[in-house]
């Protein structure tokens, strides 16, 4: 995840994995996987991949993997499908 600066967010409010939260914004609500959110109060903008995508990413728990393969990944983050490729090694 990524919070922008000056992100206001309430108390128990969950930022799930992979959400993008705009600078400034105000997060009231519970931010989905994936997604960006922005303004004030705080609103889906945008999901960052399509549903397919975003199950095989949180299935495959890719951050879990041992740091030697992170070198490997790192390579992939711009190429979805090489990147779903390795993962499923």
């Amino acid at each position: 995840m990524w919070i922008g600066e000056k992100a206001l967010i309430k108390a128990g409010v969950n930022i799930c994995n992979g959400a993008v939260v705009g600078m400034g914004s105000v997060v009231t609500k519970d931010v989905e996987a994936y997604s960006v959110v922005a303004g004030n109060p705080a609103k889906t903008i945008i999901m960052r991949f399509d549903h397919d995508t975003i199950t095989f990413l949180l299935e495959s728990k890719w951050w879990d993997c041992e740091e030697s393969k992170h070198k490997e990944q790192v390579k992939l983050f711009n190429n979805d499908n090489e990147f779903k490729r390795l993962l499923s090694q």
